[in-house]
């Protein structure tokens, strides 16, 4: 699917927001689809109008301020959600670029962990029989492939590592981690994990998951010799 096509299709839901009898409805489904709460609130928000409004007559007095109140609601709904429809559509491109993370994840920890023994019960007919034989370099090559490799404690180099390799920790999504490197860069470093999850806000039971697949290299201005190194490692001495 195109980019154009996935941008329409990701949009359709705006148009429930002309509709003044079920204009809350389109909070409801950004919220679900996108698992944020607020915007469900604010779904729940906008719908109340119009729960009431099957209770109350209309030619009350209390029906006529709720009719107001609901044109109201379906007129600041239509400006809400042209408002939060950006925000919708980096959200949704973010949670299929983790999806087919995971997915590849997954296919590369099926075939790659136990990989001889899966292609040696794969049929010669099977697709997966040349296509996955010809790619096995590039699982030896790929960092993903190697930190589940069997026998081998390969960890996370908080310092070192990219967006890919820290998005990849349980508790970690992609903007988290781009927010790492970004943050890395800017202070040359991480000093511990304990600076990086307070950097990053992570709750407590997240850092003590990623603990054990984890661990904090020198940071780039560490790694710089010093001024006696660069001269040769000799430091001049005075005497007075």
């Amino acid at each position: 699917m195109h980019k154009k096509e996935k941008f329409w299709k990701n949009s359709l839901w705006i148009l429930w927001t002309f509709t003044i009898v079920f204009y809350w409805v389109a909070f409801f489904y950004i919220g679900i689809r996108a698992r944020h709460r607020r915007w469900i609130w604010w779904g729940v928000i906008y719908s109340i109008p119009f729960v009431l409004l099957m209770v109350f007559s209309p030619d009350s007095t209390i029906g006529n301020y709720l009719t107001n109140l609901a044109i109201g609601a379906w007129i600041a709904s239509i400006i809400h959600g042209f408002a939060v429809r950006r925000e919708y559509l980096v959200r949704m491109k973010v949670r299929e670029e983790l999806l087919q993370q995971e997915e590849e994840l997954l296919r590369r920890k099926i075939l790659g962990v136990d990989g001889e023994n899966l292609l040696s019960k794969v049929p010669s007919t099977s697709p997966f029989a040349s296509s996955d034989a010809s790619s096995a370099p590039e699982r030896a090559a790929s960092p993903f492939s190697d930190r589940h490799a069997p026998g081998e404690t390969a960890l996370v180099d908080l310092n070192r590592a990219s967006e890919e390799q820290i998005a990849s920790l349980p508790g970690i999504n992609l903007i988290m981690a781009k927010r790492a490197v970004s943050l890395r860069d800017a202070r040359g470093g991480f000093d511990s994990l304990e600076d990086f999850s307070h950097a990053l806000g992570l709750k407590p039971h997240v850092k003590e998951r990623i603990r054990p697949m984890v661990t904090v290299g020198p940071k780039a201005e560490d790694s710089r010799p010093s001024g006696s190194e660069r001269e040769g490692g000799f430091g001049r001495i005075v005497d007075y």
